[in-house]
């Protein structure tokens, strides 16, 4: 069986790419050494490509342009829908590029099922425009679980069997990009439950940003010496700064709660590592 770590990276925004991609990837690298890390890319230049090493890169193209209401995404939120790239793959676990790896994620790849994702009990409204056409044509309910894409987990070959790309080119054409608030996630969504659901993983492997404030969390180093958030007695193995709140404006213009702010080391002992540092500040002073 071989299982891929996998990031969709854009070149159009350097600031996502640098002090985002970059500190994501050597989170895996640090934590996970044993994992192939693919990346599906486009728009980088040679530079940038070359800060890839150690990567097998697979350049794709968009499936489809939006207007998506977040505008610092990129048209690269639509990668993770290549899985026919990914040839000999069993199982592809894709990562945002705004979160840390802090632990090691092989429980992801023992789980079953088509998709494999974190859910949340949130309202429908919250990720389409008219939710009330979504409920009535796929049978998802207010009660049900919705997940988020930062951390989700294919089976490749179920997918790529199903024809992926068709299926979702076929809820964009049958919805109109304007009804979906985040785009990519909405339309996972809908597809996992066309086909039965998906398999809920717990928080601590896409533990976001909002949730911060919920419970303050203790920042300690877990076992494998990596500043880390704990409570109930484990720690949390993804960190995902999901939102427009990136750990790399930490220090301009954003303003964090005072538990948000103890969160920042988790993300900063990966950026500061090795040459990284040097590429962050020359990047910010341009």
């Amino acid at each position: 069986m071989t299982n891929v770590i996998s990031f969709c990276v854009s070149g159009e925004n350097k600031n996502y790419f640098y002090n985002g991609a970059l500190t994501a990837i050597k989170s895996v690298k640090l934590t996970n050494p044993h994992m192939p890390i693919v990346i599906f890319y486009d728009f980088l230049n040679e530079f940038q490509k070359s800060m890839l090493s150690g990567c097998k890169l697979i350049r794709v193209q968009t499936l489809y342009k939006t207007s998506h209401r977040r505008r610092e995404l990129t048209d690269a939120i639509w990668f993770k829908f290549h899985l026919d790239a990914l040839e000999g793959v069993d199982k592809a676990l894709f990562l945002d590029c705004d979160l840390v790896v802090l632990d090691s994620l092989d429980e992801i790849f023992k789980l079953e099922g088509k998709i494999v994702a974190c859910g949340r009990h949130g309202r429908l409204n919250k990720e389409f425009v008219d939710a009330e056409k979504v409920k009535a044509n796929e049978n998802i309910k207010d009660s049900d679980l919705l997940f988020n894409t930062g951390v989700i987990c294919f089976d490749r070959k179920f997918w790529v069997h199903e024809k992926i790309k068709d299926k979702v080119l076929e809820i964009l054409n049958m919805y109109g990009d304007s009804n979906f608030k985040n785009p990519d996630q909405g339309v996972a969504n809908i597809l996992a439950y066309r086909y039965g659901g998906f398999t809920n993983l717990s928080h601590r492997y896409n533990y976001l940003l909002d949730m911060i404030d919920e419970k303050p969390l203790v920042v300690i180093k877990n076992p494998m010496g990596v500043k880390a958030p704990y409570h109930d007695d484990d720690f949390i193995r993804i960190l995902h700064w999901n939102g427009a709140k990136k750990p790399w404006r930490f220090k301009t213009r954003i303003k964090y709660s005072r538990n948000k702010k103890s969160y920042y080391s988790c993300y900063k002992q990966f950026a500061n590592h090795g040459s990284l540092k040097e590429l962050r500040i020359s990047v910010d002073e341009k």
